[in-house]
């Protein structure tokens, strides 16, 4: 959809990918001290939104 959104940090981005709680503590932790990437998150919070909110459109179509 967006794939020039993933080609900025691929390293970042699988960072991001863990689930853990732990990796989540840390994640966030560099998103306070850094602000550029902190509005890579809120881009990233911001497209998977739309995507919920296209699949969640889609299924309330086909019902």
């Amino acid at each position: 959809m967006h794939p020039r959104m993933y080609r900025i940090q691929p390293m970042r981005h699988s960072l991001r990918v863990s689930s853990s709680k732990q990796g989540t503590r840390v994640k966030v932790g560099n998103v306070a001290s850094n602000p550029e990437d902190f509005r890579m998150f809120l881009r990233l919070g911001a497209i998977l939104a739309l995507v919920y909110a296209a699949a969640a459109y889609v299924t309330w179509l086909t019902n």
